[in-house]
Order: C-alpha cells, then sequence, then structure tokens
C-alpha cells in the first residue's frame, strides 16, 4: 500500500498460525523499544496495543513515511525495481529483529508474525467516512474485551496510559493524536468502554462489511438498540465539532495471558 502524508492508517499483525509473540513483560518491552527505534523515526504513532499474540499500532504518515531508502548519495532508483522507504525497511527490521530473538531465546526457527503485517487506512476526507477515532478507541478496548483487566488503564502494554499523563517518554505523539482526533483526556476516559458496533470495526480491517446502505456505502450511523452508543455519538467532539483541519472532525502475571485470538 502506498502511504498518503497525512493520513492515518491501521497496522495489525498476529502470531503465525496464531501463536504466542509475547510470553514475559520483557518481551513486551523489547518490543515496544524496536517500535521506538526503527518505526517511530518515520511516523507519528497515535495509538498502539500488545496483546499475547497480536499488535495494533495506529499511526499518522508524514513525508518522512513515504521518504526512500538511500544507502549513499550515489543511490539512483531502478526504474523495474520499487523503491522501499525507510518506514517499510523499519517495520521489517522491527518484526524481523524481535523474532530472531524470539527464537533464540525459545530455541524455535522460521515465521514467528504472519507473513504480511496488514494495513488499513482510517482517514478520510469525507466526516462520515473516518474510523480514526473508532479505531482508536477499539485498540485501547483489546484488553478489557479479551478479559485481562477491567480497565484500559491497568493494561501495561498499550497507549492508553501514555494519554492520562502516567509515562515519563511517550512513544505516541500525543500533541498530534489529539489534534486531528480531536481527543481530550477526560473524552477518552468516557468513552473508552463503549461498546463499538461491528460494521464500524470491520472499517479499519482489510475485511468486508455486511453493514451497507442501498448505494453499497457504509452506513455510520444505522438505527441503534446500544442507549449508551446512541447518547453519546453527536456529543463526542470528533462527531459533533471537527477542529479545524481535521477530516473526521498493574502487574499481570504470564499465567494469566492464554494465547488466544481475543479481539483481533
Amino acid at each position: 500500500m502506498k502511504l498518503i502524508p497525512g493520513e492515518i492508517y491501521h497496522l495489525y499483525n498476529r502470531g503465525n498460525n496464531r501463536e504466542r509473540l509475547f510470553y514475559t513483560p520483557q518481551h513486551y518491552a523489547y518490543f515496544l523499544k524496536k517500535l521506538r527505534d526503527h518505526l517511530r523515526p518515520h511516523c507519528d504513532i497515535l495509538a498502539y496495543c500488545l496483546m499475547p499474540n497480536h499488535f495494533h499500532i495506529l499511526i499518522r504518515a508524514t513525508h518522512l513515511t513515504i521518504q526512500p531508502l538511500r544507502r549513499d548519495q550515489s543511490d539512483t532508483p531502478h526504474p523495474l525495481i520499487p523503491e522501499i522507504t525507510g518506514f517499510s525497511r523499519g517495520l521489517q527490521i522491527m518484526l524481523s529483529s524481535y523474532t530472531r530473538a524470539i527464537n533464540k531465546s525459545h530455541s524455535r526457527k522460521g515465521s514467528l508474525f504472519s507473513q504480511n503485517t496488514k494495513m488499513k487506512r482510517t482517514s478520510s476526507e469525507a466526516f462520515k467516512a473516518d474510523y480514526s477515532a473508532w479505531c482508536f478507541l477499539y485498540i485501547h478496548q483489546n484488553p478489557v474485551k479479551a478479559g485481562y483487566v477491567q480497565t484500559p488503564e491497568n493494561w501495561k502494554y498499550s497507549s492508553y496510559r501514555e494519554y492520562l499523563g502516567r509515562v515519563n517518554d511517550p512513544l505516541c505523539n500525543i500533541e498530534v493524536a489529539r489534534k486531528v482526533l480531536s481527543l481530550e483526556i477526560n473524552e477518552l476516559i468516557k468513552f473508552s468502554g463503549v461498546n463499538i458496533p461491528p460494521h464500524i470495526r470491520d472499517k479499519f480491517f482489510n475485511r468486508k462489511t455486511g453493514a451497507t446502505t442501498s448505494g453499497g456505502t457504509s452506513n455510520l450511523f444505522p438505527a441503534c438498540e446500544n442507549p449508551l452508543f446512541c447518547s453519546f455519538l453527536f456529543t463526542w467532539p470528533p462527531f459533533s465539532q471537527p477542529s479545524p483541519g481535521c477530516p473526521l472532525m498493574g502487574t499481570i502475571s504470564t499465567a494469566t495471558i492464554s494465547a488466544r485470538s481475543e479481539c483481533m
């Protein structure tokens, strides 16, 4: 996929054959270090969540994201060879280096992640077609929906606590996230537990959705049976007052973390 500066994308991958990715707290920390070192220099990270057998990352592409990778000044593009960007290379290094570390520590061989990291654009110039804020909420809900914790802030391996100001050196570009998602901390807390309808969840994954209008396009506001969802839908700033320039708008033991499909 060719990324567009200024647009927002959902990146996700899981363990090969739904295999576990993270076995200990040290593994989560090591992956986050790889994320910081190899991906963050090439994009704005808006949200992330690491689960035992998969991960989610929400990014905003910048001019650095699409910058071609050059080894030295003498390198010139070949007309028959697609250019690789620093972002693509960083993603590749992040996953391959983590795989090597896990293979070595667990005496295993072969792929750890599914072959291709999937990516879905969530932003749009059209107000009703932008699902970035929904995806942001969904990412932070993963540990709660999987039953690992009762509230998002209790999961140590997501960006939720960064937005609460509890992390000294956050991975996320919080200033950019607040601008493009019209996000405030009180709103993050208020809406962190809302149920996201399945037809909306489908919009930030590379899969089809059955919820369509007669014209064949997604219907963002169908008849809703969830009173909480209906009551907040038009009061949250991303839906009611898009900001200028915005298109939309505890320690956990290893034994309690089972390798299952959770929410992805």
